[in-house]
């Protein structure tokens, strides 16, 4: 991820002038990279999965942190009487909401393009494409509260989009606008539209879209109101966190909002940090390093945590409420491990007990891998925890086998997947205003519930593939099956069956073997409308997953080595 910042903002921030070539090696441990510069702006190439570096005030908070500057793992929110109201219409589509009223802020030209620069690459990357979470910035001072999430009418949301020089109605926005026609897809299926309004009626924003000109920030702006919503509590959360953290930066002044959802009422934002508990002993062991406690205090507040001393053994390492990234005492680790430096650490070489080799799997997966590349399927490659809402309530999948994470940051990875076409249909649901036809298919492990091991869980490789698109059909994903298992010299059958994912008749159970070396390896069809509706998926979808450990231990068996594909 790349970012530009002009050189004398981040001095300012810094709190002194030092040589780039300082800032570089800083940065370098922290795993960015100055790309390039100029006299007077430096771009920047930050970790993905550090949002709180996104601008140039996270940058310059780990380079002050890094210098010696105490660390500030908390900050003072003031309440407001400020309230947002969220109906329950509105909670269909956006569930969760986070505000907050920023004061006494100043806002010079570059400031303003710092958030709007966070703004952009958050949009682009953790928000996707603002379907899953949008922010907006508005000028608070031209608001009148209460605010109200709600959904309206698209003939009756009515303002001046952001950029634009006339009031237009929703539809003209998502038809005669940049914004619109890229976002318009996020609207296919909705009559009504999500509008964030004061007591006024006067539009904020059409959360997924955009906000309006009329509370744009400008250099004359002392008072910002922050608003984030989307469809998963910890990201929308994060996002506000990390905002919150920018403006600290720039000497503002935090206060509350209320949300009030039709049952509960919450106080944004939540500033919660974490305390993560730390063996010295075992992270010494683990480093390979012998470093005193009161060394290891000094390098992780160089990194930006807190730390209290408990005894002589442990620490509680205080992470700061912008840091999300960080989950485990290994992320921890690793950032010690970053300021101390690697070319610091003596290495060892690993012992191996003889030559290696690649193995006969990985030569069969990657034959497959070809196949299908090879018949112009583009491989894709989803998270192993996905919705078990998508999982069970829309497919009706193996309940009784899926295993749940608990403490989850996200509702939308609480749990393993047992299957893997639950995730294949969601990448086709947020490409739906893309080209088609559409045909991808991903390899990969699922898990799943077993009495019989000592983890209780089994994991099982398969491959699963789908075609979407209006001529779609039965015929178009059997080939597909037909064509690899016949390379494989594997014996088949298609059998007819039925799924409730799938449509009636339409549908077959793949069969290898015979007598009493037959197997059921998956299935293959024509995905229902009625999941088809569920996902947002205009354009029919054919489908097939297949176990390929079956394929495999069957291949391995009969003739001793991997598929001829």
């Amino acid at each position: 991820m790349e970012i530009s910042v002009k050189w004398n903002d981040l001095f300012s921030l810094i709190g002194k002038k030092i040589s780039k070539k300082e800032i570089s090696k800083i940065l370098s441990l922290f795993k960015c990279r100055v790309k390039e510069d100029s006299i007077t702006e430096v771009k920047i190439e930050v970790p993905i999965d550090r949002l709180d570096l996104f601008s140039v005030e996270g940058v310059s908070r780990v380079i002050r942190n890094y210098l010696g500057r105490k660390v500030i793992i908390d900050i003072e929110q003031e309440n407001s009487d400020v309230k947002v109201y969220v109906s329950h219409e509105a909670m269909k589509i956006r569930p969760c909401v986070s505000c907050t009223l920023i004061e006494n802020i100043s806002l010079s030209r570059d400031v303003i393009k710092q958030i709007q620069q966070f703004q952009e690459k958050v949009h682009n990357t953790y928000c996707r494409g603002k379907r899953k979470a949008s922010i907006f910035v508005h000028d608070f001072d031209k608001i009148t509260p209460p605010i109200t999430f709600t959904c309206k009418n698209p003939d009756e949301i009515k303002f001046t989009p952001l950029g634009e020089d006339k009031v237009m109605n929703a539809k003209q926005i998502l038809t005669d606008t940049n914004v619109g026609r890229l976002h318009g897809h996020l609207f296919f299926a909705l009559e009504r539209h999500p509008v964030i309004v004061d007591s006024k009626g006067n539009v904020l924003s059409i959360p997924m879209l955009t906000c309006s000109e009329e509370t744009r920030i400008d250099e004359g702006t002392s008072r910002i109101f922050i608003e984030v919503t989307g469809v998963e509590e910890g990201l929308v959360n994060n996002i506000i966190n990390v905002t919150v953290a920018n403006m600290t930066e720039r000497g503002g002044k935090i206060r509350t909002t209320i949300v009030s959802y039709p049952h509960t009422e919450l106080i944004t934002p939540i500033l919660r940090r974490k305390v993560i508990k730390m063996d010295i002993d075992k992270t010494r062991k683990l480093l390979n390093i012998n470093l005193e406690a009161k060394k290891i205090v000094e390098i992780l507040e160089r990194a930006g945590y807190g730390v209290k001393i408990k005894d002589g053994k442990d620490i509680d390492v205080l992470v700061p409420y912008y840091r999300f990234d960080v989950t485990h005492v290994n992320d921890v680790i690793e950032d010690i491990l970053l300021v101390y430096g690697f070319n610091d650490v003596e290495s060892s070489m690993l012992k191996s007990n003889g030559v290696v080799r690649e193995n006969r799997l990985t030569r069969f997966i990657e034959k497959i891998r070809e196949y299908m590349i090879g018949l112009g399927y583009q491989e894709i490659l989803n998270y192993t925890l996905i919705d078990e809402k998508i999982l069970h309530e829309f497919l009706g999948m193996d309940e009784e086998n899926s295993i749940k994470v608990l403490n989850v940051i996200s509702p939308k990875h609480n749990t393993l997947r047992t299957w893997l076409l639950p995730g294949i249909l969601e990448f086709l649901s947020e490409n739906i205003g893309k080209k088609h036809p559409q045909k991808v298919f991903e390899i990969g492990y699922v898990t799943k519930f077993s009495e019989k091991t000592d983890t209780k869980s089994i994991s099982i490789l398969k491959i699963a593939s789908a075609i979407s698109d209006s001529k779609a059909s039965y015929e178009k994903i059997a080939i597909a099956v037909y064509l690899m298992l016949k390379k494989s010299r594997i014996p088949f059958n298609f059998e007819p069956t039925t799924h409730s994912a799938f449509i009636p008749g339409r549908t077959a159970r793949v069969i290898i073997g015979k007598g009493q070396d037959r197997h059921e390896i998956g299935i293959l069809g024509e995905i229902h409308p009625r999941i088809l509706m569920k996902f947002k998926i205009l354009n029919p979808v054919v489908a097939f997953e297949l176990n390929l450990q079956k394929i495999f231990k069957y291949i391995l068996k009969k003739y001793g080595g991997a598929a001829e594909i």
